[in-house]
């Protein structure tokens, strides 16, 4: 690269960390008009910049000096962050471009980023003893095992009996999976060597696994306990295969008995902030339903991105879904030089549902309000913005225009055509609507918000928070009764694609 961007800490006190970043023009052409943006985790003051002028929009910063930067030199300049001091090298810059003006317009050029120079010695790890690997290895460990001797082989014939319809989703992933660990087509027919049992007697979620050398057993009384089962056959399948049996595939002989100790186990992942494709959404599901997990938290927006497809405004995927350095939002994180974005058609997500259903796993989406809602208020301002609100606030993540207003018809308008679609998109019995992180000082200064407080009897402006909480709790009643948990700041509510292809031509992406 032309552009190498060098970041050493200079300074250390115990809330404040001083830093020295170098700019060095490493090309034969000087640069007269540019601007050089880069990506921090933490807040830089402005005052705290020792040349040229800085301004922040979340992780991004944005720095200008109105001088040029000739061939092979540098610029040197210097800030302060307010925070404990760093102790790992992936707390500098996370990437960087240089925004460069010329007769044929603005180009973006990649700045290669080097390792911080923390100045310190960073701690040593620790390395951690961890015992021996058991003969075998279930995750989450079972109420009752028995090994026995023996293997059961999964030789060429292998088939899986054709089950009854509650065990039918569970021995279908379970066909799929053997035949991409075995490289070959493991179907459903009248016999078979691994038999999907239904038993009245068993508790909803328990389920029985017996493995002997003539077969594999799997006994449930519901759809859940089958999807246990399987997850735990999958477990004992070898990661390669072993040559001390006459196949090279086999399962050790044991019996189990179990069933799950949490109604609700779930893990989350952020597609908002950054964009992960289908097939890497279910994948991670595949490896939930794996280890038991029986709810996916698809968290599908906040103020770097608008992931899911609503069709009464498709300003929100045309606008909203993507950031880049000529995007309405502006880049963020680790691709500051190119596009990052995309989302998720109604097909697709009802792809993703089904795919996790016969996996044993509920969906749950996440739609953020009313902080994390840049993404949307930028793709909606028409609808979603006070011109006369002056209110002055900065978020935790750096953004000083990412809350929705109480004030406004419009905001109640989007969230009840936006929670209308979700819900009768998504089966779940409850839609996660974030409701954390609305920062000090935001709505003060909106005359919407002010005749809001007035006609309600108001006192304080928190309060106008948990009226378009209370709004979004009750709007959705009548398709589904409201289910309400709180949770590490967090409070859970129940709750045709019109991306043209010629805005993605123009960007150079595919959906």
């Amino acid at each position: 690269m032309n552009f190498r961007l060098d970041l050493n800490v200079i300074n250390v006190q115990p809330n404040e960390s001083r830093f020295a970043l170098v700019l060095h023009n490493l090309s034969e052409t000087n640069i007269e008009q540019w601007q050089l943006t880069f990506s921090v985790s933490r807040y830089v003051k402005p005052a705290s910049v020792s040349h040229g002028t800085l301004k922040q929009i979340g992780s991004l910063c944005i720095y200008e000096t109105g001088k040029p930067l000739n061939a092979n030199n540098h610029l040197y300049l210097e800030f302060s962050h307010n925070t404990k001091p760093f102790s790992l090298h992936d707390e500098g810059i996370g990437d960087a471009c240089l925004l460069i003006t010329t007769a044929d317009g603005v180009k973006a050029c990649p700045v290669e980023t080097t390792v911080i120079n923390l100045g310190t010695q960073t701690p040593e790890r620790i390395p951690l003893n961890l015992p021996a690997p058991k003969a075998i290895n279930l995750i989450p460990q079972p109420k009752a095992m028995v090994a026995k001797q023996g293997y059961f082989a999964l030789t060429d014939e292998l088939a899986i009996a054709s089950p009854s319809d509650c065990a039918k989703p569970a021995a279908l992933w379970l066909a799929e999976e053997l035949s991409a660990h075995l490289r070959r087509d493991v179907s459903l027919k009248q016999e078979g060597h691994i038999k999907l049992v239904q038993d009245a007697k068993l508790k909803d979620s328990h389920y029985r696994v017996s493995v002997t050398q003539q077969g594999v057993t799997i006994t449930a009384s519901d759809a859940t306990g089958f999807s246990h089962g399987v997850a735990t056959v999958l477990q004992l399948l070898p990661v390669q295969a072993s040559h001390r049996h006459y196949v090279a595939y086999s399962l050790p002989c044991v019996e189990i008995e179990d069933h799950p100790r949490f109604d609700y186990r779930g893990m989350m992942l952020d597609c908002a902030r950054h964009f992960h494709p289908l097939s890497r959404v279910k994948d991670l599901i595949n490896q939930l339903a794996r280890f038991k997990f029986n709810h996916f938290h698809w968290h599908l927006t906040d103020d770097e991105g608008w992931r899911i497809q609503i069709d009464a405004y498709p300003e929100l995927t045309e606008i909203g879904a993507w950031r880049g350095p000529f995007e309405t939002l502006e880049p963020q994180y680790t691709s500051l030089s190119k596009i990052h974005g995309g989302f998720y058609t109604k097909d697709e997500i009802r792809d993703v549902i089904e795919f996790a259903a016969k996996r044993g796993i509920t969906v749950v989406p996440e739609i953020d309000i009313p902080g994390h809602c840049r993404a949307a208020i930028k793709s909606l301002p028409q609808l979603l913005v006070e011109d006369a609100d002056t209110s002055v606030y900065r978020s935790i993540q750096n953004y000083t225009d990412n809350v929705l207003n109480p004030g406004l018809k419009g905001t109640y308008t989007f969230i009840e055509t936006v929670l209308k679609e979700v819900c009768e998109l998504f089966p779940a019995p409850y839609v996660h609507i974030g409701a954390d992180e609305v920062p000090e000082g935001v709505w003060i200064n909106s005359p919407a918000c002010q005749a809001l407080m007035k006609t309600h009897g108001y006192q304080d402006f928190k309060d106008l928070q948990g009226h378009l909480l209370r709004h979004a709790e009750k709007f959705p009643q009548h398709q589904r009764q409201a289910d309400v948990r709180l949770g590490r700041s967090r409070v859970w509510r129940q709750s045709q694609q019109r991306h043209s292809d010629l805005l993605l031509a123009q960007r150079g992406v595919g959906h």
